[in-house]
């Protein structure tokens, strides 16, 4: 997705011809694909050294990417990479947001059989069972189980943000505690809409664990959100780091018994005080 030619296979086989082997890679086998960049597909001076695309298969794409079959592709300036990564980030991360239908997957019949008790009674075209597999996810990951978002205080943070599906996957994917540059603007918000991916950077300056979620109500609620951690690192990993004094405050609460009947001591002191003046 993002680029246009591809050397070692044909286009994608029409019902009148016989498909090119390239174009069918079968289980089991391998095939390696080799494309020209041109140069129109890349980054431009204002842009990050790496600009976000994505791969999918284009046998069946609804079926295809509904079953997970999607992932990044990434274009980058020229001398920006070393050994297949970035120089200039300390992480970098992937994130596709998109409510997965697996109503469309090639796995339904599967998990079906596999994960209920009573197979044959389990009725496909049922409203509530077709909802219950429409997963508001990040990567794949819902409700914060989203793995490995570590980084360190101070961090050149690649995040590359994609989307997939339909008319439904409007997201507004929102960083919570950190900003980060888009087009030489600071923001907490990036809007992603279906097969549009952006590259954005952070270098973040609050430590915790914050999340990153849709906004969008009915996403939020069915789970699509994801948590990042910012680390406080050693001085041998962040030289220009100037380490901050740290302070932890501890709250305990406790049970006693209350009185919530009316006190009205109070207005006896009142009427004392008044009539001593």
């Amino acid at each position: 997705h993002g680029i246009f030619i591809l050397l070692t296979s044909k286009p994608l086989p029409s019902r009148n011809c016989y498909p090119p082997p390239a174009a069918l890679v079968k289980p089991g086998t391998t095939h390696t694909y080799e494309w020209v960049v041109p140069k129109g597909g890349g980054p431009v001076a204002d842009d990050a050294d790496c600009i976000t695309y994505f791969y999918y298969s284009a046998v069946d794409p609804v079926k295809d990417t509904s079953s997970g079959l999607v992932g990044p592709l990434l274009v980058c300036k020229k001398k920006t990479l070393k050994k297949g990564k970035q120089k200039n980030v300390n992480k970098e991360f992937h994130m596709l947001a998109t409510v997965f239908d697996e109503n469309l997957s090639w796995f339904l019949d599967d998990n079906i059989n596999q994960f209920t008790k009573a197979p044959k009674t389990v009725n496909k075209e049922d409203e509530d069972f077709q909802e219950s597999n429409k997963m508001h996810s990040i990567n794949g990951y819902m409700y914060g189980n989203l793995p490995g978002l570590t980084m360190c205080k101070g961090d050149k943070v690649s995040w590359h943000l994609s989307g997939l599906g339909s008319e439904a996957d409007i997201h507004g994917l929102y960083f919570e505690g950190n900003r980060f540059i888009y087009r030489e603007t600071r923001k907490d918000v990036m809007n992603v809409f279906p097969h549009i991916s952006h590259t954005v950077m952070m270098e973040p300056d609050s430590m915790g664990q914050f999340e990153v979620v849709c906004k969008t109500t009915d996403h939020y609620q069915g789970g699509m959100r994801a948590n990042y951690t910012v680390q406080k690192c050693s001085m041998f990993n962040r030289q220009s780091e100037i380490m901050l004094h740290s302070k932890t405050y501890y709250i305990a609460a406790m049970e006693i018994d209350w009185d919530y009947s009316p006190n009205r001591t109070w207005e006896q002191e009142m009427y004392h005080g008044l009539t001593q003046r």
